[in-house]
């Protein structure tokens, strides 16, 4: 289901804002020493678990039943965060990823219209989320710290897509919003995007090199909402539900 961004903005600020306040209520006699700002930056891979892209609308029947098949790419993180002390910290997360859908060429539906033709699409979509995490690092005596995380936030899922069908395109509806760059047998559905509330939850290791700079590796699993196109002259849309990723980012950090 697709939320405001106003909506989710405010659920964003009231649910983080509890989730300190509990956090720094459960800490007994923090050292100033334990309190620490840090910022993080990283780079990673991701597998997706998001069902395939499908289309609705009234000419969905004639579209392949199987969907298109979603792909992941590279993850990108920055993040800003606090340790509160007692091993407990709450973190900003901003982070990018692309989802891609390019495909060759799958058989039309058998029972469709277009029976006999082949669909072929080539989509993306650009999710980029904001979450606000709890970390907890779990007691360790050596440079190894290991830790693990959850959080709250929200993506901004923003998708675009054309299609093809061969070997003959036959428009049903009106063609007067279609490009230039969707001449011939190639059709773009309008882009859009949506502002989903978004979850996650991982653990993983950081080295420290000095008391102040180290290396990490975290994985997390994330869901991302769903994401899809706007709808077509022909009244149809591509949908990409489910978004949900297994993210692994090697990362640097900062503490200050």
């Amino acid at each position: 289901m697709k939320s405001s961004p106003i909506f989710s903005s405010v659920f964003l600020i009231v649910t983080s804002s509890l989730l300190c306040s509990s956090v720094a209520l459960s800490l007994d006699k923090t050292t100033a020493s334990d309190q620490s700002w840090f910022v993080t930056a990283g780079i990673g891979a991701s597998s997706t678990n998001a069902d395939n892209a499908v289309q609705q609308g009234p000419n969905a029947g004639n579209a392949p039943s199987v969907g298109y098949e979603v792909d992941s790419n590279a993850v990108y993180s920055l993040g800003l965060g606090y340790n509160l002390g007692n091993g407990i910290a709450v973190q900003g997360d901003l982070r990018t990823r692309e989802f891609t859908t390019d495909t060759g060429a799958i058989a039309a539906n058998a029972s469709g219209q277009f029976a006999g033709n082949t669909y072929s699409v080539d989509g993306e979509v650009q999710s980029t989320s904001l979450m606000i995490n709890a970390i907890y690092d779990i007691p360790n005596s050596s440079a190894f710290q290991p830790y693990v995380k959850a959080g709250i936030g929200v993506a901004k899922n923003e998708v675009e897509m054309s299609q093809q069908i061969s070997p003959l395109f036959s428009v049903i509806g009106d063609t007067s919003t279609i490009g230039s760059a969707c001449a011939g047998t190639t059709y773009c559905f309008p882009d859009d995007s949506s502002t989903e509330f978004a979850w996650s939850v991982g653990a993983g290791v950081r080295y420290n090199i000095t008391d102040t700079f180290g290396v990490g590796l975290d994985y997390q699993y994330i869901d991302l909402g769903e994401a899809a196109t706007g709808v077509d002259p022909n009244g149809d849309k591509v949908v990409y539900d489910n978004l949900t990723n297994h993210e692994v980012v090697l990362s640097t950090f900062i503490s200050f």
